[in-house]
């Protein structure tokens, strides 16, 4: 059998993209010649192994018997290559990233997988800090990406931003809580009940507060503020509390039906969420597999008439007013 490395590769690449075009750019190839090599490998064994439409690349059966036997052989040429690297080469490469602590549950984990699933080896490690942390981490190279909100002009300067999705605002409760399942309700039924913020000084913080004053509805004398998602998720399962947060944060429970959002009347309270890079500092192919890892997720996601959104702001031409209150 005339088996070669490069068509061990090629399938292990397809395998993880799921698509040629992007398999042929993470082996620095043309789509032609990842072509090639699937129909090479395929003939060298007898079998049919990738189907190709325009769903894009899929494992046939055999393909996927045979995928865990190419991925243990890549790694093990790997980590033969490894050992005649001196010892700083040969330890698996990290990738700091940072994220506010109500965008991190979203889509970074989804993210993350994606990227260990094409580079074992590798190291992420994950801050979640409030914005103007993740800002001053980045600019100061404990940081190699952040995903957060867009801040002032001056406060972003040397800093791109790429917009990812809008994150509407939204007020959540248990299951079992008394309006829980209502179908229409004003924000001034939510005055009795205890409440639970972001934490002070941040945007979605001021947004949430807006909800109510702007409705002239009396706030709750006492309330619990936290960019915590468990202790808030803790607080509306032991207590009839209702948590008003960015969707982000809240979309996993959600989806899981252990609270429920309220049905609301609402303003524009949307946070733009997007991934922000260092523009003096060259991007590592781990941070590129992230940040294409993110476009794809947040594409997904968002209705085929926003697409527009994802776009690339200039940190120095945005014209969001300054303010005192921290994003």
């Amino acid at each position: 059998m005339h088996l070669r490395l490069r068509h061990v590769r090629c399938l292990v690449a397809v395998a993880a993209e799921g698509n040629l075009g992007r398999a042929a750019r993470e082996l620095q190839l043309t789509q032609p010649a990842v072509s090639k090599t699937l129909a090479e490998l395929e003939q060298t064994l007898g079998q049919r192994l990738v189907e190709r439409g325009r769903f894009g690349a899929r494992l046939t059966a055999a393909g996927e018997r045979f995928l865990p036997r190419a991925e243990k052989l890549v790694e093990a040429l790997e980590a033969a290559a490894r050992t005649f690297s001196d010892d700083s080469e040969a330890q698996p490469a990290t990738l700091r990233i940072g994220a506010l602590p109500t965008v991190a549950p979203d889509l970074l984990p989804a993210a993350l997988l994606a990227v260990t699933r094409r580079a074992p080896a590798i190291t992420l490690a994950v801050r979640t800090v409030s914005n103007p942390e993740l800002i001053a981490q980045l600019r100061g190279g404990q940081l190699e990406l952040a995903i957060g909100r867009m801040a002032e002009p001056a406060a972003m300067a040397g800093i791109s931003f790429e917009l990812l999705y809008d994150d509407p605002l939204v007020a959540c409760v248990r299951t079992a809580h008394p309006l829980a399942k209502r179908r229409r309700l004003e924000w001034s039924a939510l005055a009795p009940y205890p409440l639970v913020l972001p934490e002070a000084g941040t945007l979605p913080h001021h947004s949430a507060l807006h909800q109510f004053l702007d409705r002239g509805v009396a706030l709750p004398e006492g309330r619990i503020e936290t960019l915590s998602v468990g202790v808030a998720l803790k607080l509306l399962a032991a207590s009839d509390a209702l948590w008003v947060t960015p969707l982000g944060a809240a979309r996993l429970a959600l989806e899981r039906g252990e609270i429920v959002r309220l049905a609301l009347p609402q303003d524009a309270a949307h946070e733009s969420i997007g991934v922000m890079l260092r523009v003096d500092t060259p991007r590592s192919a781990h941070a590129t597999r992230v940040v294409e890892a993110l476009r794809e997720l947040a594409g997904a996601r968002r209705p085929a008439h926003r697409t527009s959104l994802v776009k690339r702001v200039p940190a120095r031409t945005t014209d969001r007013p300054a303010g005192r209150v921290r994003p």
